[in-house]
């Protein structure tokens, strides 16, 4: 079943790839920025991440999906941009940075999303 929403996922992200869409990470900024540990597997929190952005009125934009990376990038619907960077740490854990632009208020909205993300994770 993982195996499959994998596959699904890297097909999905490769057609995006090929469509000239590409993430740009040097524009994740610090002070923005809310990185966290989870005890989920590397695709667990990609599905979690994709219903999170959904539940956030996140319009999805692309991502860069690799074996133990994934980057994705999504915009509210005021055209702040959210990076969403997803890293496979073993079989069973994963860590996530999640950033909504500078400042405070920035880190907010990235608490948030990934607050969303773990309502996610308690659901399953």
């Amino acid at each position: 079943m993982l195996k499959k929403l994998l596959i699904l996922f890297l097909g999905i992200f490769s057609i995006l790839d090929l469509s000239g869409c590409a993430l740009n990470t040097g524009s994740i900024h610090e002070s923005g920025q809310i990185r966290q540990k989870l005890k989920f597997s590397y695709i667990q929190a990609l599905v979690m991440v994709k219903n999170a952005l959904k539940s956030e009125n996140i319009q999805f934009e692309n991502a860069i999906v690799t074996k133990k990376i994934a980057e994705l990038k999504g915009v509210y619907p005021n055209g702040r941009v959210v990076h969403i960077v997803i890293s496979k740490i073993n079989d069973s854990e994963s860590d996530i940075t999640v950033s909504a632009g500078m400042g405070e208020a920035s880190r907010e909205d990235a608490r948030k999303i990934l607050s969303s993300i773990f309502q996610y994770s308690q659901s399953r």
